[in-house]
């Protein structure tokens, strides 16, 4: 598919609009030259201009199309037609309202089609969902969708709480509706459109898989696995075969997200024990993406995986391989002359052929410069909101407390929620909201 962007807002207040939703973003999906690439949140509307009838519930949907915006136009038509479409007034109730907002960065004033539509830019139940899905999104002729959202707030625009849906039954979040598993392409996409990356660490299958119903985009087999599985004070005595093993249990409970492992201590140091690793890692254990840390010695391992199509996840910042060398678990780049190492290999490691870069215990305003620097995705944990994306280790963000001391990054996202699959979405959300971390769980 030749593909184009398009954003569709999508409105019901008759004859159960959650329900009606499902049924509009399930069509738009099965639709021929349509994909569903991403939905936000649903939310509840207070009616305006006539009062008198229900909330609505809208939402917004980001397609991928190889159709011309007309052609999309008169599938969204023959949809809402299928849904038996009433406006019994203007403004009044409907079954089912699918508009065309936005078709990559087109301007139209055709009398059949105008482009960008007409009155996005005056309505919260539009902005509000188009924010939380593509928060830099420039609209054609407008400006920064956040800043239109500023200009007008949020009143009357709230969220709800959503039981699952069509989309979600068959293995997609409603934030992040894919027909396809995340690829590491996928990734670069979404750092150039603004979407936050969601990881998390994971260790077997049933895990996995409840991570995988929530969403998340990227599942870490780490090395962390020593000490929360383990019980050791470090990660250094965990091996090639542990992650190989773990690593092949999860890929079993995957179908959407992108399977990461960790490559263990001194097992890619030299770039031929490098390769012996990432290919027992990917062959036996099923990952996507291999990791591992630092910049250095270690960019020759990188350069020959990238050489032969490995992708390699880079980690900079708190090493926990060097933790004998840094002695501890300490705060990285605070100094400026360890801020200049930090910020050269950061591009060292994206030159060598790095696909991503996770950086751990980093000062806020450093990891947002560093990931502003670079193509390629910075996943960060303890390093501040300003990253692509985050990254918690699972038994932290369940609120498991065990022998070590908790870090200052860490939120129990399982207190106020109902199930473990709750926890997750949670964190998901707050991480795509930009929510997560906190001020609080970061460092200057």
């Amino acid at each position: 598919m030749d593909a184009r962007q398009a954003f569709i807002g999508l409105g019901s207040n008759l004859d159960d609009p959650v329900a009606q939703l499902d049924r509009a973003l399930a069509a738009l999906d099965a639709g021929a030259g349509i994909r569903v690439a991403g939905v936000s949140s649903f939310y509840r509307t207070e009616p305006w201009g006539d009062t008198a009838q229900p909330a609505f519930v809208n939402a917004v949907a980001r397609l991928e199309t190889s159709l011309s915006p007309e052609a999309l136009l008169d599938a969204l038509v023959s949809i809402e037609t299928a849904a038996g479409r009433s406006r019994a007034r203007r403004w009044g109730p409907r079954t089912l309202d699918l508009d065309l907002l936005v078709f990559d960065d087109l301007c139209s004033d055709d009398p059949g089609l105008t482009l960008p539509h007409p009155r996005l830019h005056e309505r919260a139940f539009v902005l509000v969902p188009l924010a939380e899905l593509a928060p830099t999104l420039e609209i054609p002729g407008r400006g920064p969708v956040r800043e239109l959202l500023a200009g007008i707030g949020d009143a009357g625009v709230e969220r709800l709480i959503r039981q699952p849906g069509i989309l979600e039954k068959r293995g997609m979040s409603t934030t992040e509706a894919r027909t396809a598993p995340v690829s590491v392409p996928q990734l670069r996409k979404m750092k150039s459109e603004g979407q936050r990356i969601t990881m998390l660490t994971c260790y077997d299958a049933t895990f996995a898989l409840a991570m995988d119903r929530a969403g998340v985009d990227t599942v870490l087999v780490g090395d962390s696995l020593g000490m929360v599985v383990q019980g050791r004070d470090s990660t250094l005595p965990v091996t090639v075969d542990h992650i190989v093993y773990h690593s092949a249990a999860v890929a079993r409970g995957l179908t959407h997200a992108l399977l990461v492992a960790d490559m263990p201590f001194l097992s890619y140091a030299t770039p031929e024990r490098a390769l012996d690793t990432a290919h027992r890692l990917m062959g036996e254990g099923g990952a996507a993406m291999v990791k591992l840390e630092g910049a250095g010695p270690m960019l020759e391992s990188i350069r020959v995986l990238a050489e032969r199509d490995v992708p390699v996840c880079a980690h900079l910042g708190l090493t926990p391989q060097s933790v004998m060398k840094l002695g501890g678990f300490r705060v990285q780049g605070r100094e400026e002359a360890a801020a200049g190492r930090l910020r050269a290999d950061a591009l060292a490691v994206q030159e060598a052929g790095a696909a991503m870069l996770v950086l751990e215990c980093v000062p806020r305003a450093l990891a947002a410069e560093v990931t502003r620097s670079l193509d390629i995705p910075v996943i960060g944990i303890g390093a501040g909101v300003g990253c692509d994306g985050q990254v918690l280790v699972m038994h932290d963000l369940l609120g498991l407390r065990g022998p070590h001391r908790t870090p200052r990054f860490v939120k129990d996202f399982l207190a106020g929620t109902d199930s473990i699959e709750g926890a997750f979405s949670a964190y998901l959300q707050a991480v795509r909201e930009g929510r997560f971390p906190a001020e609080e769980h970061g460092f200057d």
